[in-house]
């Protein structure tokens, strides 16, 4: 769950502090997962689901985790690794 939170989080602020923000996303995201291995499908699957449904989720979230996993062919829940 740690990295779809981080992952897909929204940033604010200019377009330099969001440009910077989302490279360190991008870095801790697949540090974190080299550090705990391949995640197993049906892991994340329920990780990118859960976040879905969490009432604090932004509208921009959801989109990005909607077109992640559709990247990966197929629902909200799948592939793996960060977003590119």
């Amino acid at each position: 769950m740690t990295w779809v939170i981080v992952a897909f989080s929204q940033v604010d602020g200019s377009r330099l502090e969001v440009a910077l923000v989302r490279v360190v996303q991008r870095l801790f995201t697949r540090g974190f997962l080299r550090a705990v291995g391949p995640l197993p499908p049906p892991l994340l699957e329920a990780a990118a689901a859960y976040r879905l449904r969490d009432h604090n989720l932004l509208p921009a979230e959801a989109a990005r985790i909607r077109r992640w996993a559709g990247q990966r062919g197929g629902g909200p829940d799948a592939g793996q690794g960060p977003p590119s």
